[in-house]
């Protein structure tokens, strides 16, 4: 979750080499405002990547973990 962290506040710039990990386009009234899109796939090839794993726990994080400052009160 800390590398998940790292790309959506921009640590580095995973987007260009990886662009399966995309913030969602429409905003969401519930939880937090970096909500990342999952692309959906019909075959397992992608099923055990890191984008398709860490997407559905980084929705769930709460608005005030995501939105942390720093990597360490992230951590915390």
């Amino acid at each position: 979750m800390t590398e998940v962290f790292k790309i959506i506040h921009g640590y580095y710039n995973y987007y260009e080499r990886v662009p399966h990990l995309q913030l969602s386009l429409y905003p969401n009234t519930r939880g937090h405002n970096k909500k990342l899109f999952k692309l959906q796939s019909h075959l397992d090839l992608r099923k055990y990547c890191f984008t398709a794993r860490v997407v559905f726990n980084c929705n769930l994080l709460p608005a005030d973990v995501v939105n942390a400052q720093s990597i360490d009160a992230f951590e915390i």
